[in-house]
């Protein structure tokens, strides 16, 4: 094959096997091709995972709405009484002085499994809680 050089749209002027040719330069198909023979020799591309959602933290007012209108806060007291010193203290005391409300606190991810609440049923309304302003 000798090349001749190559065409306004990237296409090679060649010659080969005697005959004078354009062949088209296509790197997409040489890529794909280069994938389904890596794949054929057994491996694989993982599936993408979106990275996790960040959930903002939540200001006081913003926590104690979110309990209040979703009917959680009664459940959240006699889950916070029912819990053995000094861990009940610690927890009565997050609850009235904290200046933030964070997701992935010990004290919220305890209590979401005592409100019997999925991760997402609580993404959802702390999602919702972010929102009052």
């Amino acid at each position: 094959m000798e090349i001749h050089g190559y065409t306004e749209h990237g296409a090679i002027d060649a010659t080969i096997d005697g005959l004078r040719m354009t062949v088209p330069n296509d790197l997409g198909n040489r890529h794909r091709q280069m994938i389904a023979e890596w794949e054929a020799e057994g491996n694989t591309i993982p599936a993408y995972v979106p990275p996790p959602v960040t959930l903002p933290d939540l200001a006081p007012y913003q926590f104690r709405a979110m309990l209040t209108l979703s009917g959680n806060q009664a459940d959240l007291d006699a889950f916070i009484a029912a819990l053995p010193e000094p861990n009940k203290t610690i927890a009565q005391s997050k609850m009235e002085y904290s200046l933030t409300f964070r997701r992935n606190n010990d004290l919220v991810m305890a209590a979401q499994g005592a409100l019997g609440l999925t991760e997402q049923e609580l993404d959802v309304l702390w999602l919702q809680a972010s929102l009052i302003l």
